[in-house]
C-alpha cells in the first residue's frame, strides 16, 4: 500500500465524508441490536435471582416454624429470635418488591426513529443507532448493576433470617 493511499483511508480532516471519518460505523452498527439482547439477558437473570431470594425466603419463613413445632412441641413463637426472623422475612419482601419494580431497560423508539430518523443516509442512521444504543447500553449497566448489589443484599438478609430461624430452634430446645 502507497503513503498516499494509506493517508487517505486514515485521514480524519475536517473535510472528510462520514464514511471516509468512521468507515468502521457499519461493523459497529453490528452490535446494536445485540447489545439491546445482552441487556435484557442479565435483567432477567438478576430479576430471576430476585425471585429466587424471595422464594427461598418465604419457604424457609413457612417451613421452620412447622420442623420447629415437629421437634419441640411447646417451642415458643414469641422468642425473640423467631421474632427477629419474621422482621427480616418483611424487609426481604418489601425490598424484593421495591427492586423488582424499580427501574425499566432503555430501548430504542421506533416512534422516534420513524419521526426523526428516516431521511438519514444509511451511515447517518448507522452512526445514530450506535450513539444512541451506546447511551442506552451504559444507562441499562447502571441498572443492572444495581439490582446486582440488591441481590448481594438480599442474600445477606437471606442467611440473617435463617440464622435467626436456627437459633431460634436450638435455643428452644
Amino acid at each position: 500500500m502507497s503513503k498516499e493511499s494509506n493517508q487517505q483511508t486514515t485521514s480524519h480532516d475536517a473535510g472528510s465524508s462520514p464514511e471516509i471519518k468512521w468507515p468502521s460505523v457499519p461493523f459497529a452498527y453490528d452490535f446494536v441490536l445485540p447489545s439491546y439482547q445482552w441487556m435484557l439477558s442479565r435483567l432477567e437473570a438478576i430479576d430471576g435471582r430476585i425471585q429466587g431470594i424471595l422464594t427461598f425466603a418465604a419457604t424457609f419463613t413457612l417451613g421452620m416454624p412447622l420442623i420447629g413445632k415437629s421437634i419441640i412441641k411447646d417451642i415458643s413463637f414469641t422468642s425473640r429470635y423467631f421474632l427477629g426472623a419474621l422482621g427480616v422475612f418483611s424487609i426481604i419482601v418489601a425490598y424484593s418488591v421495591v427492586r423488582l419494580s424499580w427501574g425499566h431497560l432503555q430501548l430504542a423508539n421506533p416512534g422516534v426513529i420513524h419521526q426523526k430518523w428516516l431521511h438519514l443516509s444509511a451511515h447517518a442512521f448507522k452512526l445514530r443507532a450506535l450513539y444512541w444504543a451506546s447511551r442506552h447500553f451504559n444507562e441499562n449497566t447502571i441498572l443492572v448493576n444495581t439490582k446486582g448489589r440488591a441481590v448481594n443484599w438480599l442474600s445477606g438478609l437471606l442467611c440473617l433470617e435463617v440464622g435467626l430461624l436456627l437459633l431460634w430452634i436450638i435455643t428452644a430446645s
